[in-house]
């Protein structure tokens, strides 16, 4: 079990502070009430049915996404609601989805208010990336018009989910009750790999991984972080005994392993972890366990799903035969796959599936049960929250814009123009590297060349058709961080996300005297190196992001652990972080170089302004 490196997970969001202040926007209500001492640490879980009926269009696949017939495995949305002895609460929701949006955060934020006092600043709603969960909920259009064959907006669509998010928090609210918490991690290897390795390779420094990898594994299998991070949550009972109660789990991998050519409903992978360790939570003694399962930062990992479980685009094929009655045919049409080579695809990938999720569910059942012993009931709680504008930072290119490569699709689920070609000579960049890179590189989207060019922000993304706004979280439960931002990471953009964590902590330690923040505790012993790599909560002043990142629409999130050193304890006592509530009191620095990628998946593409380009999976020449 690894316990003693600060290791980066998932997304990173911005900590307490002033970092891009000028770019900041207020907080649309509503706002959390103000924290009422409590007699200890309480937890609650909750969980609602979120699958919606069939006919809607699965997201996730972009065009390709086939029009749902029916489910397979049912969609919830799992709750964990934690409140401290000082009285601050935050509330977690997973559900099981391809994206989350604003405007479903902020208006299950509105129904669960009253009386949770959980306001959008302590709501964290998140989404397994699940590529066979429904669409039509989105406040951008574009989102609404390209993630799936069904297209449109629905309202009845977003009142549901909100309903059901809502029901969710409410019964964790009513399940509050003392508790007791533990964390750890450990390293899986082999079920995952990275599904862009050639743009991969061209990051720069080399990919270290943060944990010993296996004997025998190729390179792409282990170009992946493979730290599963997992929260254990004992409730305390009528009889005074706490019992295993549920689990919040943390690991990065797609949701893609259902065939793009699904046409049924599903939570996929995670759903069957999610079912798993709960059946594990009740053979415990407790009926009705609960386990939430977010994504970390998996932009170019995928599930080692086996080839025979990919079908095949749609390929255009010349039409041979008559037409109708008076109507000639036309002398081309898209043609899907043979139907029994359909069938073998799709009862490939599903056995996978099956078995891929069992599999992980064992591995976080030995995670659970050994954290037994280091549950605590003294856990302390808390949480920052901001609302970002993207557009106008002159950081940021004026607009976004999407790789041609984005068109062609990822390795997951290619789409049916694919490698296609003018007049069947000239290359349009609809492949993964090749044209897809321009060699001369001018404005600020660098080495990706536009699907489109100029033509696309005129004929298909139009006026406010992506996402203006960022919303950024860091919750802190104990010596573990999470963050929680709108972004789908690479793996190295992971690795150069803690690496500026660290600056920004050694930082913060030289910065005294200014009002305090929410800063984790650090000293620094000057004959060692500096104390925050092993302290108990290392968390930054501020975003520093040098990270190259990916802007699409559904949450990540970033545990960061450590554990506390005796070293710090002798250290000068002007180096002692200052005593308030706990806390540090240091100086924001300012964020530098904040958004690089595009959300190839959605379409949306915020670069930076100079330097090279991001080499990572949303680099030029590859797909999200």
């Amino acid at each position: 079990m690894v316990t003693a490196r600060a290791q980066v997970v998932l997304v990173l969001s911005l900590a307490a502070g002033g970092c891009i202040a000028y770019y900041e926007r207020p907080l649309p209500g509503p706002a959390s009430s103000r924290p009422v001492p409590a007699s200890g640490l309480r937890a609650g879980f909750g969980r609602a049915d979120i699958t919606p009926p069939p006919g809607v269009g699965l997201a996730g696949n972009g065009p390709e996404g086939r029009r749902a017939a029916g489910w397979r495995v049912h969609l919830y949305a799992r709750a964990l609601l934690l409140e401290d002895r000082t009285g601050e609460r935050v509330a977690f929701v997973i559900a099981d989805l391809p994206q989350v949006t604003p405007n479903l955060h902020r208006l299950t934020a509105q129904r669960v208010h009253d009386s949770t006092g959980i306001g959008a600043d302590r709501l964290v709603i998140a989404a397994t990336h699940v590529h066979a969960g429904p669409g039509h909920f989105y406040a951008e259009r574009q989102y609404n018009q390209s993630t799936s064959q069904v297209v449109g907006y629905d309202s009845a669509m977003v009142e549901f989910l909100v309903s059901r998010f809502a029901r969710a928090v409410l019964d964790a609210q009513r399940d509050l009750r003392p508790a007791r918490v533990g964390w750890g991690a450990t390293a899986v290897w082999g079920h995952t790999r990275n599904r862009s390795y050639q743009a991969f390779l061209r990051n720069k420094p080399e990919w270290t991984p943060p944990a010993p990898a296996v004997p025998g594994l190729d390179p792409m299998h282990r170009a992946v972080n493979p730290l599963w991070t997992l929260v254990r949550v004992d409730q305390r009972g009528a009889d005074s005994a706490y019992r295993p109660a549920g689990a919040l789990s943390v690991f990065a991998m797609h949701g893609t392993a259902d065939a793009p050519e699904n046409d049924l409903l599903d939570a996929g992978i995670h759903g069957i972890v999610e079912r798993g360790l709960e059946r594990h939570v009740d053979s415990l003694g407790r009926q009705g366990g609960y386990h939430l399962v977010a994504n970390g930062a998996e932009g170019d990992v995928s599930p080692d799903w086996p080839a025979q479980s990919r079908c095949g685009a749609p390929a255009l094929r010349p039409v041979v035969g008559p037409g109708g009655p008076r109507t000639p045919p036309l002398p081309w049409e898209w043609r899907d796959p043979a139907p029994a080579w359909m069938g073998l695809c799709l009862a490939s990938a599903r056995r996978y599936v099956n078995a891929a999720g069992d599999s992980l569910a064992a591995r976080a059942a030995v995670l659970f049960d050994s954290l037994g012993p280091g549950l605590r009931g003294d856990l302390r709680v808390a949480v920052a929250f901001r609302t970002l504008r993207l557009k106008g930072d002159p950081r940021l290119c004026p607009y976004p814009e999407a790789g041609s490569s984005t068109v062609g699709g990822a390795e997951d689920g290619r789409t049916r123009l694919y490698g296609w070609r003018l007049f069947g000579i000239f290359s349009l960049g609809l492949e993964e590297g090749g044209h897809a890179i321009r060699p001369n590189p001018r404005d600020c989207q660098r080495e990706k060349r536009v699907a489109m060019g100029g033509l696309q922000r005129k004929l298909v993304l139009g006026p406010h058709g992506l996402p203006e706004v960022a919303q950024l979280s860091v919750v802190r439960l104990g010596d573990l961080l999470l963050g929680v931002v709108p972004a789908e990471l690479t793996t190295q953009a992971g690795a150069q996300v803690e690496r500026a964590i660290a600056d920004s902590a050694r930082a913060a330690t030289r910065n005294t005297g200014s009002k305090p923040t929410r800063v984790g505790r650090r000293c620094t012993d000057p004959t060692r190196p500096p104390c925050w790599r092993r302290s108990s909560a290392s968390w930054p002043a501020c975003w520093r992001a040098r990270a190259r990142v990916r802007r699409t629409r559904w949450t990540r999130w970033w545990p960061i652990r450590d554990r506390p050193s005796p070293s710090c304890r002798g250290a000068p006592r002007d180096r002692r972080p200052s005593a308030w509530s706990g806390w540090c009191s240091v100086r924001p620095a300012r964020a530098t170089r904040w958004w690089c990628g595009g959300g190839i998946s959605t379409r949306d593409a915020w670069f930076r302004r100079t330097g090279r380009g991001c080499g990572s999976s949303d680099s030029p020449g590859s797909v999200g």
